[in-house]
C-alpha cells in the first residue's frame, strides 16, 4: 500500500471508491444518505477549498482518501473515507496521521471534524491518536478536536502504533497459524524434484494440487500462509489463495532466482497489489525457530538449530549464509532467503526480525539492497531492537549515519560476527587487549577507538605486564595495545596469550599478529586455536586479512577471523550490545578512516 498526494488522474478512482462504499459507510462518512461524494471529489484538488489531500492506493485502486479544509488561520476540518474491504486494518489511521503531520508542518493548532456517534471504528482511531484528542458526542454526532500544539504526545502515540503495525506486518509469514502448500504433483515428488522446497510447521499444514477447484480442494476459511511451488499458472493460484484470505504468500522454488519466469514475477506483483505479504519469487528459505521446528520452508530449513542469530538475504545469499553458519554450529533464530524479492524486501525483513524476541543480532547479505533503504526501514523498528550487521553490494556498506546497522565488508566478516555473538563471550563493557607484532603506529588509535565502541581498556596487573615483557623482550604495553617484538616465536606467543587470558581484567583479546619466518601462518592459527580451547570464557578474535587469511592460507574453523582490527573491535561491540541499541552510534566507522588491515 502507498500513501501519497492525489493526482488529476486519481479523481475517477476516488469517485469509484466513494461510489463503492456501502450505505452504512457512506452515511458514516457524509452524515447523509444523499450522494454527496461527487461534490467532495470536485473540491479535492481545489487549492482554495482544500488544504491537503492524501490517498492510499493498493495497485491501481484507491482504497482510502482523506483531506483537510481550512476553517480559519489556526484550524482546519478533516475528512476520511476508507473502502469497506480494508476497514479495521489501520488504513484510516495511516491517512489521518499523514494529515496530522501536514497540518503540523503548516503551523495549525487544531483539527476538527464530525463523526457519526455509531461509527465506533473511527471513534477508536481518533481516541487512540493521542491524549490530546477530545470527543464530545451529542444527538448521534460526535464533534472531534485534535490539539496539535502538544506535538510530542501526538508523535509518541503515533510511534507506538507504528511499532504495533510493524510487528503485525510479517507475523503471518514467520508465525503462521495455518499453512497451505500448493503444487501440481504429489507432495513427495514435489519435495524431491528440481524445484524442491520442503515445508514443515507446528501449525496445521494442508497440501493441495492445482487446480484449486473441486471436491476436497477447498481452501481453509482462516488462512495465514500459502506456499506456492512451481506451478504452470502461478498468477491464478495466487489470486485464489489471496482471495481466500491468505495474508502471506511464499513463491518458492529450489531453483535460483535468476531462473524465475515472467509469469511468476507477474504472480508476485498480483499478490502484492492485492495486499498480501509476498516472499519471492524464487524464495528458497523461510524459517522461524522461536520454537524449535515451528516453521521451515526450504531444504536448508530442516538442518537449522535454534539460536539467537537471524539471517536475511536474497537471490541465494541468505541460504549461503545459513549454510556457512551451520558449519560452525551457530544456531539461528530465524532465516529468510527472499529470492527475487518483488514483494517483501531485504530492508523490511531485516527491520522486522531485529524487533523479534530472542533475536540477538541480524546478519544481512544482499547485492541488490542499498544502505539508505536499510536505514530507512530500520528507523521504523522499536528503538531497542537487535543490531543489524549488513554486507550490501560488493564492498563496505554505508548507511547515511544510521545507528541501527553496522557495515560488513564481506560474508566472512558476517559469519565471524555471527559466531562471536553466538558464543556469548562478548560483554556489555568488554575489556579488550589488542595483541600485535606490527609497528606501534599501526594501532596508535586503538585506545581512543575503544570507548567510542562502548568497550573498555583492560585492567592489567603489574605482574602480567612484567611477565609478558620477560617472555618477549622489547614488548611495549600502552593501554589496550600489547606490542610484541616482530620476530616473536610460536612458543612465546602461546605463553603471552595464556597469561593475558588468565587475567581477570581481560574479557577479549584481538590477535593481530603478522606471520614471520619464525612464526608461520599455520603455527599462528594452531596457537590461537589451542588457547581458545583452553580459555572458553575469553573472546579470542583473529585478524587474518580476509576470507582466506593472509597469503591464501585456510583459516582455522574455531576462531572468528576478521579483515582488520577495526572490524574485529566493531564485531566485539556488536556481540556485547546484541539486543541493546541505547548507544550504538559508536559502531559506525568514522568517515575517512580505516582499520589496520593484515596483508
Amino acid at each position: 500500500m502507498v500513501l501519497r498526494v492525489p493526482r488529476l488522474d486519481d479523481l475517477d478512482r476516488i469517485q469509484r471508491l466513494l461510489d463503492g462504499l456501502s450505505p452504512r459507510s457512506s452515511y458514516q462518512r457524509f452524515l447523509s444518505a444523499s450522494p454527496l461524494s461527487e461534490e467532495y471529489t470536485a473540491v479535492l484538488l481545489d487549492r482554495h477549498r482544500t488544504l491537503d489531500a492524501l490517498v492510499a492506493t493498493m495497485g491501481d485502486a484507491v482504497v482510502a482518501v482523506g483531506s483537510t479544509h481550512r476553517l480559519d488561520a489556526d484550524s482546519a476540518e478533516f475528512a476520511v473515507a476508507v473502502a469497506d474491504r480494508v476497514q479495521g486494518h489501520g488504513v484510516g489511521t495511516l491517512v489521518l496521521e499523514g494529515l496530522v503531520d501536514r497540518s503540523l508542518a503548516r503551523g495549525l493548532h487544531t483539527l476538527s471534524g464530525q463523526v457519526l456517534g455509531t461509527n465506533g471504528q473511527m471513534l477508536d482511531v481518533l481516541r487512540h491518536l493521542g491524549p490530546d484528542v477530545r470527543v464530545d458526542a451529542s444527538e448521534g454526532v460526535a464533534d472531534v478536536w485534535i490539539d496539535l500544539d502538544r506535538v510530542e504526545d501526538l508523535h509518541r502515540a503515533m510511534g507506538a502504533r507504528t511499532d504495533i503495525a510493524w510487528h503485525e506486518y510479517l507475523e503471518p509469514l514467520f508465525h503462521p497459524e495455518s499453512v497451505v502448500v500448493v503444487h501440481e504433483d504429489g507432495p513427495e515428488r514435489w519435495a524431491a524434484g528440481p524445484g524442491a522446497l520442503r515445508v514443515h510447521s507446528s501449525a496445521p499444514v494442508r497440501h493441495l494440487t492445482v487446480p484449486l477447484r473441486g471436491p476436497g480442494r477447498e481452501l481453509p476459511p482462516l488462512l495465514d500462509l500459502a506456499v506456492v511451488g512451481d506451478v504452470s499458472d502461478p498468477a491464478r493460484v495466487v489470486r485464489d489463495v489471496v482471495g481466500a484470505g491468505a495474508r502471506a504468500v511464499v513463491l518458492g522454488s529450489g531453483r535460483p532466482a535468476q531462473e524465475v519466469t515472467t509469469t511468476v514475477l507477474e504472480a508476485a506483483r498480483v499478490a502484492a497489489a492485492i495486499g498480501a505479504r509476498v516472499v519471492g519469487p524464487g524464495a528458497r528459505l523461510v524459517a522461524g525457530t522461536r520454537e524449535p521446528g515451528a516453521l521451515g520452508i526450504g531444504t536448508a530449513a530442516a538442518h537449522l538449530r535454534p539460536g539467537t542469530v537471524a539471517v536475511v538475504g536474497d537471490r541465494g545469499r541468505g541460504t549461503e549464509l545459513v549454510t556457512r553458519l551451520a558449519r560452525h554450529h551457530v544456531g539461528v533464530a530465524a532465516a529468510v532467503d527472499l529470492g527475487a524479492a518483488v514483494g517483501v524486501g531485504v530492508p523490511d525483513a531485516a527491520a522486522w526480525l531485529a524487533g523479534e524476541p530472542g533475536v540477538g543480532v541480524v546478519l544481512v547479505s544482499s547485492d541488490t539492497t542499498s544502505g539508505r533503504a536499510l536505514a530507512r526501514a530500520l528507523a521504523h523498528q522499536a528503538p531497542h531492537g537487535a543490531p543489524v550487521v549488513a554486507r550490501l553490494g560488493q564492498g563496505p556498506t554505508t548507511g547515511g549515519g544510521s545507528p541501527w546497522f553496522v557495515p560488513a565488508a564481506d560474508v566472512h566478516e558476517l559469519v565471524s560476527t555471527g559466531r562471536l555473538c553466538a558464543t556469548g563471550t562478548g560483554s556489555q563493557a568488554a575489556r579488550v587487549v589488542l595483541l600485535t607484532n606490527d609497528p606501534w603506529s599501526g594501532h596508535a588509535g586503538a585506545n581512543r577507538r575503544l570507548p567510542a565502541l562502548g568497550l573498555s581498556l583492560p585492567d592489567l596487573t603489574q605482574y602480567v605486564e612484567r611477565r609478558v615483557k620477560a617472555l618477549v623482550p622489547g614488548t611495549r604495553v600502552r593501554g589496550a595495545v600489547v606490542a610484541l617484538d616482530r620476530d616473536v616465536e610460536a612458543g612465546q606467543l602461546a605463553a603471552v596469550l595464556d597469561s593475558l587470558c588468565e587475567e581477570p581484567g581481560v574479557d577479549a583479546v584481538v590477535v593481530d599478529v603478522a606471520p614471520t619466518p619464525r612464526l608461520r601462518r599455520r603455527e599462528l592459527d594452531r596457537v590461537v586455536g589451542l588457547v581458545h580451547e583452553s580459555h572458553p570464557g575469553v573472546a579470542l578474535l583473529l585478524v587474518d586479512g580476509g576470507p582466506v587469511g593472509a597469503h591464501g592460507h585456510p583459516l582455522r574453523s574455531d576462531v572468528p577471523g576478521f579483515a582488520d582490527d577495526v572490524t574485529a573491535l566493531r564485531a566485539l561491540a556488536v556481540a556485547g550490545r546484541a539486543g541493546r541499541l541505547e548507544d550504538c552510534e559508536g559502531l559506525l566507522p568514522p568517515r575517512g578512516t580505516g582499520g589496520h588491515r593484515r596483508q
